[in-house]
């Protein structure tokens, strides 16, 4: 995955469209997550690497207790474009900086607490 395409998957997180419709409300319990998603986007632009790796880790997180909340949560979750977006950003993400050696030993440390990465 080149530059661009992480690129287009950024713009794409941050349509109103793509958005969960209650998702910037700060009583959302989705703020938390596109909150970390879009502090790893600032750090991602500003090369702070290690700490985008930080907020994937965090934003993953997130991910995996929103898919254990309620079932009228879980449904939304499994069919909306915004969490598949973050997962596939997510990883995306991990793999452009591992393949451009971006990171620290902490950096990684936190990329290797994610999930199948």
């Amino acid at each position: 995955m080149d530059l661009e395409e992480i690129m287009n998957k950024i713009r794409m997180l941050n349509k109103l469209e793509t958005l969960p419709r209650t998702g910037l409300e700060r009583n959302s319990i989705y703020y938390r997550l596109i909150s970390y998603i879009n502090n790893s986007i600032c750090l991602f632009i500003s090369e702070s690497y290690d700490e985008v790796a930080l907020f994937l880790k965090r934003a993953d997180e997130e991910i995996r207790i929103l898919k254990t909340k309620d079932m009228e949560h879980k449904k939304y979750f499994v069919s909306s474009d915004y969490f598949v977006s973050c997962d596939n950003y997510i990883k995306a993400v991990s793999n452009y900086l591992l393949n451009h050696n971006f990171l620290s030993e902490q950096g990684l440390e936190m990329l290797h607490r994610i999930p199948n990465n």
